[in-house]
């Protein structure tokens, strides 16, 4: 964490005192343990454009243009690209397409999901919040059901033998 020597040292000389900021958050720490971890690392004044930030949620609005559930067929770790084959959401007419997508396009919180047979979600839209200009935007994730146990899909496939059976003893 910086001192307030280092905050000192940016373009800006004005500064703003810490307490009417703490004063405004909200959020699980009380205003008391904020101004206590500031003072603890000599932090009274900070800069007049340092945004704290804010344990409200941005609130915004997508508007999907497009959405396809794909199923990853193979990784190739040394070009850093996955191939997927693709099923429009949008116009379900259309046929199935097999692509191939950079790596770097897929969250770091679903990288740990992909895998082939991983089946995953495309989106494309527009992304509107307030005070941003609207932009267009591609969102991938990733599938997260828990995977059948074997003995699960065993029972599964017993159950289904048994309700064939009797439906078709009538």
């Amino acid at each position: 964490m910086e001192t307030a020597q280092e905050y000192s040292n940016y373009s800006s000389s004005e500064t703003c005192s810490v307490k009417p900021l703490v004063e405004n958050l909200t959020g699980h720490l009380s205003s008391d343990d904020v101004v206590t971890a500031i003072e603890e690392d000599n932090l009274f004044e900070v800069p007049k454009f340092a945004v704290l930030p804010s344990s409200k949620e941005l609130k915004g609005d997508f508007k999907l243009l497009q959405m396809w559930e794909g199923l990853v067929q193979a990784i190739d770790q040394d070009h850093h690209e996955f191939t997927a084959i693709v099923k429009d959401k949008t116009n379900p007419t259309m046929p199935d397409e097999e692509f191939t997508m950079s790596i770097e396009e897929i969250p770091p919180t679903d990288l740990a999901l992909l895998a082939s047979g991983a089946v995953f979600y495309w989106s494309i839209g527009y992304a509107d919040y307030p005070g941003r200009p609207r932009t267009r935007e591609s969102r991938i994730r990733f599938r997260r059901l828990p995977k059948w146990h074997q003995s699960e899909l065993n029972k599964a496939k017993e159950r289904g033998k048994q309700l064939a059976d009797f439906f078709t003893s009538y």
